[in-house]
């Protein structure tokens, strides 16, 4: 994860979603914050939401696959994630389907990774395949 390439993006990526799942089952988001650029929407909208809702240890991702595309050689890359969520009820009772969708990382690679962007969409998304 330390190399600034389409295989520290990979890994960048996938660590990502590891400290997400970490997050949302403990509620800590420092290393979250910490991972993710201040403008991002997406990974601002799941910090208030692990932040509102407190613990959440069923809510977790399983990546399935990954695809990284390099854009910017050694500064930025594209990272498809295929994931999949089990079905689980959410600390409020309410339920969660569980399924699969899609995530599209983009990082930024200074001295460290940062994910600057988080869009989602279905696992057949264009973006995804």
């Amino acid at each position: 994860m330390s190399n600034a390439d389409i295989t520290g993006a990979e890994a960048a990526a996938r660590y990502a979603i590891a400290v997400l799942n970490h997050a949302s089952a403990t509620a800590d988001v420092s290393e979250w914050t910490r991972l993710t650029a201040p403008d991002c929407e997406t990974c601002a909208g799941f910090t208030s939401d692990i932040t509102e809702t407190g613990p959440d240890p069923d809510g977790v991702v399983l990546v399935e696959s990954s695809k990284p595309t390099e854009i910017n050689p050694g500064t930025f890359y594209t990272v498809a994630l295929i994931v999949s969520q089990e079905p689980y009820t959410r600390p409020d009772g309410s339920a969660s389907e569980g399924g699969g969708f899609a995530l599209l990382l983009a990082l930024r690679f200074t001295d460290s990774w940062t994910v600057e962007a988080i869009d989602v969409g279905p696992s057949d998304a264009p973006w995804a395949s």
